[in-house]
């Protein structure tokens, strides 16, 4: 499929190109669809494969900012802002990314600091703490934005370890899944907050049980 959008973003002027374009980027949707789940973790579920996934993936965003198809970035953006904040909390304080399933020492720490060119131009917020206290150079001529943009970056910082500890929890995703769930609720009006999170954590005890019954 890159190799697809390749072509189509050097060669606009093909009376196919915009076809091929469409095709390259939905079948890599299905793909990000298939592979990654909702919380950014690829699902072989081995840092090595985290970032083997997240380069390729990386190859098509590249190719789409720099044709300007504003549309298929807008449909992957969300979803390359998970994979790669997902790869960057479960970075170890020495830099390097854990050893789960089949993995390699990969060095996660330098491998995002070579994105933050790529952040500030597609203005990602960084969930990288090097890249966040380093300060990403925000691409835009909108002060509101900009202003937004760097107040959100500049809290990564001050997120709790608890967040970071919860990257490498077995029942992470019960959480996580609890948490969208019963939040949306809250917020759409459908429960309080308080009872939101009284649910949330009968949510969270029911599926560990379940689990663990299996």
């Amino acid at each position: 499929m890159m190799s697809l959008a390749a072509i189509a973003a050097v060669w606009p002027e093909f009376s196919d190109s915009k076809e091929w374009m469409g095709y390259a980027v939905d079948r890599a949707l299905e793909e990000l669809e298939r592979q990654v789940y909702p919380d950014g973790a690829h699902k072989e579920l081995a840092n090595h494969y985290q970032w083997i996934a997240g380069s390729s993936f990386q190859r098509l965003y590249r190719i789409l900012v720099g044709s300007g198809a504003n549309d298929s970035l807008d449909q992957m953006k969300p979803r390359m802002e998970k994979l790669w904040d997902y790869y960057a909390r479960v970075t170890r304080p020495d830099g390097t990314g854990p050893l789960n399933n089949d993995s390699d020492l990969e060095p996660n720490a330098s491998q995002l600091l070579s994105l933050a060119e790529f952040y500030g131009r597609t203005l990602f917020i960084p969930g990288h703490l090097g890249l966040a206290e380093g300060g990403v150079e925000f691409d835009t001529q909108d002060p509101r934005a900009q202003h937004a943009l760097e107040t959100f970056a500049g809290s990564v910082p001050g997120i709790s370890p608890v967040a970071f500890d919860l990257q490498g929890y077995a029942n992470n995703r019960v959480m996580f899944n609890a948490l969208i769930s019963r939040l949306n609720e809250a917020i759409v009006g459908e429960l309080t907050l308080d009872q939101a999170y009284e649910r949330m954590v009968d949510d969270v005890a029911k599926q560990i049980a379940e689990q663990e019954r299996q």
